[in-house]
């Protein structure tokens, strides 16, 4: 065999494990002359290398490559594989116009439907970089008919993860967490591990940038798990980034920069250029909390250097950009910060980043104030405010209104300021303060949110305390709606959850439990085993969701000493722990399909083997089981065996959300405030502003809320509806614009545009529209204008004719 052939041949080989690195190894020894080199290279050899190369991030090399390829081997230029590659590299040259045109012209050849299908998934990709998304969603939602149809797994959750990462970057990330979740459904036990990775990774981003840190971390570290299995060094470096990122969000910034460091240094090593652009960008974002501002700024312009080398205008620099803008403004150097703001403002129009957008608009009320323009200032804050809280992020959200509420307090003490003014200020500077302290709570930050509740004590004092005169009603917890001590019901559907559990709970019948995240499925597991008559055997809680395949095995079933690499002692699996108990088995879906034909055994047989052991044990559990899963589809796609499933569901329990039992809102708020023995009065119309509330949370989103409003009150004892996150407050409003009352006003306010002449009565009404919708929208007229039906041009034009005086 010719030595280009045998290279060809280990080529494919370590691309098709995703060795990338091994790969590029032995490219670069038959460059250096260790191969005959005398041989002409086939276009496959020449296509091989140019991936090789740009899997190194060495997109140089690997152009080269495909052009020798363009030159030599014309005819092979319409097989998919090259024009794919050819893609590839014209989005990173930011030719997506023309990746474009090449896919739409190779679907006009021949090719076989899955070729032409496979071609599709490339066009919608380019679509999506040159900025046309419906386009993108037309033709990946297309491919997604044709994969699921044909039922080819992979490909599916390819397209659908590729659905899910437009949606990320658009910063839909509710819809894109949906897409990642179906993916990881697709990609099941018999694909690469570097796609699961890939999943859990993207996933891990998605939460720390929604505030879930915890969640996050765990879908980072399945990530790198997976990427190790498959020898995905680049990848691994991500992750470790990714984790360091979550690091600063919690304020470990020591424990952040050593794993910064560690991974600028083997970026470099590999010449991982965006992860080296990323870990000084982290390192400088550090400095710079830290108050080291000139080493912060040392940092960031390294980090701009290098991320203007792999990508000038991507996500890396508009970031870049921005923290640059906020170290400048630090150093007081305005007309510098300003400019690099407006570098970052370009490339968030061009990139519809609208998560970095908000933090530029912040950037920017920050120079204003030093400017001494605090209207301008308000300005920015709000649409900073606003920008956020449509893409559904808390943490920015969170830093931006307290941010805003300490400039607003400085500002009032200022000698020039009116009282008016200087009322409003406070007012806001409260509101602000209390809005970031519910969501710094929401996502699991408690110090930060301490210290949000001791900045509205602070200016609680400045404005002289709470003095207004107002109708509360005292809240009461009612013995009879506690059951055994965990279980809170007040609605009559949790009130029949309790009979069913009575009229099965001695029994050893499997019972799988399913309701919404957060609506209490383990309570009711707990509650169940108390009053099974096995309460005095443990209860083991299993969440399938969070041990990896490749270890669930052990963790379950446990593993003899000298079972595998790294058995040294004998361990029992969390079954036996949970012998002569109960044995919950929490997202039971998430359970990979050869561990359920394992476990069904166990429960057919009440028997099971430690890995490596070749005798049965006996084991006595009761098995119970929880979901959140749309089942019907997992049986459907085989991510959930049907005999499995029928063997857990003996009975089954639906838990409603919250939405649905109203009746629960009370007693479950009034238990969890009231439990320490503390009263509490709510002002008028704040319970029923709860009670108006979705609760997409459920019982958890509840629970969080009573604990910050018990902080938050506890000496006063008395909660104002002022102390209620922002998005419940706007329930109420919401609510009310769905009364006629409401909706007659805004058919007046529509009627009197086209009118010359209008009442002082009419005039008031409209006024009192237009500014609870303003409070509503933190002063955005943009967004009030939206829920108006109307341009902001024309609201203005209203707001000017009516001499109305709009909210700040």
């Amino acid at each position: 065999m010719a030595d280009t052939d045998i290279l060809t041949d280990r080529l494919e080989n370590l691309l098709e494990e995703d060795n990338f690195q091994k790969a590029c190894d032995l490219v670069r020894k038959w460059e250096g002359g260790e191969w005959n080199t005398s041989e002409k290279m086939s276009g496959r050899l020449l296509l091989l290398i140019s991936k090789t190369y740009y899997f190194n991030k060495m997109y140089g090399k690997a152009k080269e490559y495909l052009s020798r390829y363009e030159l030599n081997h014309p005819a092979l230029c319409q097989e998919v594989e090259y024009i794919c590659q050819k893609d590839k590299l014209l989005i990173l040259e930011q030719k997506a116009d023309r990746a474009v045109k090449l896919i739409e012209n190779a679907l006009d050849k021949p090719h076989s439907e899955e070729d032409k299908y496979f071609l599709t998934l490339y066009l919608g990709k380019a679509h999506f970089w040159n900025g046309n998304y419906l386009a993108a969603n037309r033709y990946l939602q297309k491919c997604c008919r044709y994969y699921l149809e044909n039922r080819n797994q992979h490909m599916l959750g390819l397209t659908v993860y590729m659905m899910g990462y437009i949606a990320l970057q658009r910063r839909f990330f509710e819809e894109a967490e949906k897409y990642f979740n179906e993916a990881l459904e697709c990609f099941g036990d018999a694909d690469k591990s570097k796609q699961i990775g890939n999943c859990y990774n993207i996933l891990g981003i998605l939460k720390y940038r929604t505030g879930r840190y915890e969640e996050a971390k765990k879908n980072i570290d399945l990530a790198e798990k997976n990427y190790s299995f498959a020898s995905s060094k680049n990848n691994i470096l991500n992750c470790r980034i990714a984790r360091a990122c979550i690091a600063i969000f919690e304020g470990e910034y020591d424990f952040s920069e050593e794993i910064l460091k560690a991974t600028f240094r083997e970026s470099r090593q590999v010449n991982f250029k965006r992860a080296q652009a990323l870990s000084a960008e982290f390192l400088g974002e550090i400095s710079y909390r830290r108050g080291n501002y000139r080493e912060s700024e040392a940092w960031l312009e390294k980090a701009l250097e290098l991320a203007k080398e792999s990508a000038p205008r991507g996500d890396v620099a508009v970031e870049v950009y921005r923290r640059l803008g906020d170290v400048k403004a630090a150093l007081g150097e305005l007309d510098e910060a300003e400019e690099m703001l407006s570098e970052a403002m370009k490339l968030c129009e061009h990139l519809g980043d609208k998560y970095e957008l908000g933090s530029v608009y912040r950037a920017m009320g920050v120079v204003s104030v030093m400017r001494d323009d605090i209207d301008l200032a308000r300005s920015f804050f709000n649409e900073s405010i606003t920008t956020h809280k449509m893409i559904g992020e808390r943490f920015e959200l969170a830093s931006t209104c307290m941010l805003a509420a300490r400039h607003y307090l400085r500002w009032s003490m200022r000698n020039e300021v009116k009282s008016v003014i200087r009322e409003k200020l406070i007012s806001d500077a409260h509101k602000l303060a209390v809005e970031a302290m519910h969501l710094y709570s929401s996502i699991k930050l408690d110090e930060r949110a301490d210290q949000c509740r001791k900045f509205v004590e602070e200016i609680k004092e400045q404005r002289g305390g709470d003095k207004d005169s107002i109708k509360t009603e005292e809240l009461i917890f009612k013995p009879e709606w506690l059951c055994g001590d965990l279980l809170v019901a007040g609605s009559e559907d949790m009130k029949n959850v309790i009979d069913e559990i009575e009229q099965f709970a001695e029994t050893d019948i499997p019972i799988f439990i399913r309701g919404e995240t957060g609506t209490g499925k383990e309570v009711i597991a707990r509650l169940i085993h108390e009053m099974s008559g096995r309460d005095d055997a443990p209860l083991v809680a299993v969440n399938c969701a969070s041990i990896p395949d490749t270890v669930f095995e052990s963790e379950l079933f446990g593993h003899c000493r000298g079972a595998f690499t790294g058995a040294d002692r004998n361990k029992p699996g969390l079954i036996e722990k949970a012998d002569g108990g109960t044995l919950f088995l929490d997202e039971v879906c998430s359970m990979p399909v050869r561990h359920q034909a394992k476990m069904l055994r166990v429960l057919e047989e009440r028997k099971l083997r430690r890995v490596g052991e070749t005798r049965g044990r006996d084991v006595d559990i009761r098995v119970l089981s929880a979901s959140n899963g749309n089942i019907d589809r997992m049986i459907e796609n085989d991510r959930l065996r049907k005999d499995f499933y029928y063997r857990l569901a003996a009975k089954q329990i639906n838990l409603s959300p919250l939405r649905d039992r109203k009746k629960d809102i009370e007693p479950l708020l009034a238990y969890y405030m009231c439990k320490s023995g503390k009263q509490f009065r709510f002002e008028e119309g704040a319970v029923s502003a709860l009670c108006r509330y979705s609760w997409p949370g459920n019982v958890r989103e509840l629970v969080n809320l009573a604990r910050v409003l018990t902080s938050v009150r506890e000496k006063e004892g008395i909660i104002y509806l002022r102390d209620l996150p922002t998005y419940i407050r706007d329930c109420t409003l919401d609510q009310a614009c769905a009364d006629s009352s409401l909706s007659s006003e805004v058919e007046l306010f529509h009627s009197k545009m086209r009118s010359s002449s209008i009442s002082a009565d009419e005039r008031k009404r409209i006024d009192s529209l237009i500014t609870a919708l303003l409070e509503k929208h933190s002063g955005n007229k943009t967004a009030a204008a939206r829920d108006l039906g109307v341009s902001r041009k024309t609201l203005y034009r209203y707001i000017r004719k009516l001499d109305i005086s709009p909210p700040a």
